[in-house]
């Protein structure tokens, strides 16, 4: 993977994590919120539609966590767009712990909280993140660094 897909990969995941967040927040005030109680559905089996995100607690996590998620993403995508172009190091030094750090905390969380199904799409969002800081740069990449 070349450094110029790196970035273009991790913009992507990034942009990702912030609709998911955005999704988190439009969730709590629009029809979009039958998208948000499906996922808790989903990961609380067995998927029958009762669990929601109704109680004003789980409501307000929405929250917090579509912003941490919005935030986590802007502040993703501005290292692929200014960081990582010039320091191409920067990628493992500062997203590979920061998605070990949240993918064990998250999914710690969500065995704890009775929905270790959540460790599924957590995979997904990992992979996202962890593709372009671990695929191994091209030889000519690598020799000139």
């Amino acid at each position: 993977m070349t450094h110029e897909t790196r970035a273009l990969v991790l913009r992507r995941a990034a942009e990702a994590l912030i609709a998911f967040g955005l999704l988190n927040l439009f969730a709590l005030f629009t029809p979009l919120g039958v998208l948000l109680d499906g996922f808790v559905d989903l990961v609380f089996p067995p998927f029958d539609g009762a669990e929601a995100v109704a109680d004003p607690a789980a409501r307000l996590w929405a929250g917090i966590a579509g912003g941490l998620m919005a935030g986590w993403g802007v502040t993703l995508r501005a290292l692929a767009l200014r960081t990582v172009p010039r320091d191409p190091g920067a990628l493992r030094a500062i997203v590979l712990p920061g998605i070990v750090v949240w993918y064990l905390v998250d999914g710690l969380g969500s065995v704890a909280a009775g929905a270790p199904a959540n460790l599924l799409p957590n995979l997904g969002f990992l992979a996202l993140f962890a593709a372009p800081v671990l695929w191994p740069a091209p030889r000519a990449e690598r020799d000139a660094g």
